[in-house]
């Protein structure tokens, strides 16, 4: 009979939290966590083992190889209809408006 190696183990725990709360672990799960950002370095990176044996089974399960969510939505860059490329930022939350970055203002 096949033992799962730990790899394997933390991939059971993953899918089962991702089952239960729609969503890939965050943060909060500590463990879970550190693994799931491993993967995804691990992906980056290419590494050749990794590609070969690991990454085709979170390929198979709908593994999201970038996090998403309000931290990664911060700018959005495009272009209008007239090819000037400008920068939208996001709504504030509490009506305020937001003040222009200095990063914005030194590609302005």
């Amino acid at each position: 009979r096949h033992k799962p190696t730990p790899w394997e183990d933390t991939f059971r725990e993953s899918m089962e939290y991702y089952q239960e709360n729609g969503k890939w672990p965050g943060q909060a799960t500590g463990k879970l966590y550190r693994w799931v950002s491993k993967q995804r370095n691990l992906y980056a990176k290419k590494d050749a083992d990794y590609m070969r044996h690991w990454a085709p089974k979170l390929d198979e399960v709908g593994f999201e190889w970038t996090p998403r969510g309000p931290k990664r939505k911060t700018l959005i860059t495009s272009t209008d209809p007239y090819g000037d490329n400008h920068i939208n930022l996001p709504k504030p939350r509490n009506g305020n408006e937001y003040r222009k970055p200095e990063a914005v203002a030194i590609l302005s």
